[in-house]
């Protein structure tokens, strides 16, 4: 299901009265479904102004699977939820696990809730996006809050890892062999400032692989 922010749309709270947008907020939330979470601040700040635009409370749903250690999880989202309470919005946790979440999940929404969910670690499951899941199979309008996971340097291949040590291991060991065949070739003076003059050329390029390779 085609996920867009305008499906999420809803009129404004402005037309209601102080009683009615009462009860509306007290009935009406954001939950936000989430198996790993990266950038706290960068995310509750979007998570604040979907919240903010129709004054909903955030009930923030943790869903813990054999990828995600629960007390790990847990600490994401308390200090998520401490962004979210510093800014004046109410916000709660509610952490699942196990293959019952989803019937859980579709319990706490209520008819006028929306529901969002983080980028982040497929369920492992079935390995589907988190969005994909949630759209599937609760068949309704899932926002996605998209915020880039930091490149995690396990998932780096090996190889392009050790590329900037191999190529500078490469551009020393080339330059020892050009420095040998000066030394033989020329002596005396005229060798001696041909190994200087190497010398910056040398550093200049291992500088440069580490800066392009890093």
């Amino acid at each position: 299901m085609d996920t867009t922010e305008s499906q999420l749309s809803a009129p404004s709270l402005e037309g209601f009265s102080p009683i009615a947008r009462h009860a509306i907020r007290e009935h009406c939330k954001l939950v936000v479904v989430a198996t790993h979470i990266t950038q706290e601040a960068l995310l509750a700040a979007r998570i604040l102004a979907l919240a903010n635009a129709r004054s909903l409370d955030v009930l923030l749903y943790g869903v813990a699977s054999s990828d995600v250690r629960e007390s790990g999880l847990r600490r994401e989202l308390a200090l998520l939820a401490a962004f979210i309470r510093d800014a004046g919005t109410r916000v709660e946790i509610r952490l699942a696990h196990g293959d019952e979440w989803l019937g859980d999940l579709s319990a706490v929404l209520g008819r006028d809730d929306q529901l969002a969910c983080c980028t982040g670690r497929a369920l492992s499951a079935s390995r589907r996006p988190l969005i994909d899941v949630l759209s599937s199979r609760l068949n309704i309008p899932v926002l996605l809050l998209d915020v880039a996971d930091p490149i995690d340097s396990s998932e780096v291949g090996l190889i392009p890892s050790m590329a900037p040590w191999l190529s500078s291991l490469a551009i020393i060991l080339g330059f020892l062999f050009l420095q040998i065949q000066v030394t033989r070739i020329w002596e005396g003076t005229i060798a001696t400032v041909l190994l200087i003059a190497l010398l910056p050329v040398e550093i200049g390029l291992v500088w440069l692989c580490n800066s392009v390779f890093s």
